[in-house]
């Protein structure tokens, strides 16, 4: 289980500082395919309320707006003068009245330009927010996804005075199956040596009670006995890998922790959630403080049911008896990703459990 989980810098009062180097990065984010206004709307507003209810082809109508998320989207030139057709019935139909032809609606071509101004904008803003976080400069842009293959997008953009000075380009086919994280970032990954933590990583641990720390006493109440005797106090927080932390391919951040255990019969497991802290702070303490801005990444877990018997029990402060393992948790730094594991010794071996990946960039 969880167990009772102390940081070793509290129980030995020795701690080894992580450096802290700073350096940016170049990856940008696309930003969310989102339109804000549906097709619906547009319908709505150029046929009058609901005058159009009166058309035969409404049925066809009803679902315009998922046929103009695939099709229409991609096909918008970047001349707004020009009207756009959406496709609501077969070839067939026709209403003159309200502007149907052949089976398609005829929109004016501002009224569709609305669609994508809202993203170009935010796709600005997002590139705008990497390139200041970032001290080495962006000289290219790279368009995945399906929502690039969009002209009227790509022309916006373009066009965009934040990317006046960037190289602006997209897949000459097939932009829905880009994985920015595949193809782009792998070769990124291999051309840098070294990345920057964006966010702090941790577990939630407990902290030893100090009525010399005005905090603590502040946090007196929710203090309580743990298996060693000790006053304790819940929803700590020890960072492993500090944010603005430069680290390389294939490197190791771990940090000791003990645990402690009313029962030999505890150990059959150790689990542990690993946390990202994403706020200001740069030695948070507390997850409650800003419980906001911690988030769940993952949980590791280590069978570690072979070493029950070879735990030997411990005195308590008050006369108990009580039970110890002591662990590292690490983070893994590979090729694509973040992993992290929980080591222990068996018999002077180091044991290690399965890797958990981090679903997070660092």
């Amino acid at each position: 289980g969880l167990g009772f989980i102390r940081s070793v810098e509290e129980v030995s009062k020795t701690h080894s500082d992580q450096p802290k180097l700073t350096r940016g990065e170049s990856d940008v984010n696309r930003a969310p395919e989102r339109l804000p206004q549906k097709i619906a709307e547009v319908f709505e507003d150029q046929c009058k309320e609901t005058v159009i209810l009166a058309s035969d082809c409404i049925e066809g109508i009803r679902p315009a707006d998922e046929v103009s998320n695939a099709n229409t989207k991609l096909r918008v030139r970047g001349n707004a003068g020009s009207p756009k057709y959406i496709k609501v019935g077969s070839d067939p139909e026709m209403d003159l009245w309200y502007d149907v032809r052949s089976g398609q609606l005829k929109l004016a071509g501002k009224d569709v330009a609305k669609f994508f101004e809202p993203s170009v904008e935010e796709i600005a803003d997002a590139f705008q927010k990497q390139r200041r976080a970032t001290a080495m400069p962006i000289n290219h842009v790279v368009l995945v996804g399906g929502y690039a293959d969009s002209n009227f997008l790509y022309q916006g953009i373009q066009n965009h005075p934040a990317f006046s000075n960037v190289q602006l380009c997209r897949p000459g086919s097939y932009g829905n199956k880009a994985v920015a994280d595949g193809a782009v970032s792998f070769h990124i990954d291999h051309l840098v040596t070294s990345r920057t933590a964006r966010f702090t990583y941790g577990i939630e641990c407990l902290h030893h009670y100090n009525s010399n720390l005005a905090e603590h006493r502040e946090r007196g109440r929710t203090q309580f006995v743990g298996p060693s005797g000790y006053m304790m106090l819940p929803k700590g927080f020890s960072s492993i890998l500090v944010k603005g932390t430069q680290v390389s391919e294939e490197e190791e951040f771990r940090r000791s922790f003990v645990v402690d255990q009313f029962s030999r019969s505890e150990f059959t497991s150790v689990k542990t959630p690993i946390l990202a802290y994403r706020g200001s702070n740069l030695q948070p303490i507390w997850v409650d403080k800003e419980a906001a801005y911690f988030t769940d990444m993952c949980t590791v877990v280590a069978n570690t049911s072979k070493l029950i018997h070879s735990i030997n029990p411990l005195r308590s402060l008050n006369g108990g008896t009580y039970y110890r393992l002591d662990i590292d948790v690490i983070l893994l730094f590979g090729l694509t990703e973040l992993k992290a594991q929980i080591s222990w010794k068996d018999r002077g071996v180091e044991k290690r459990s399965p890797a958990s990946i981090v679903y997070s960039e660092i």
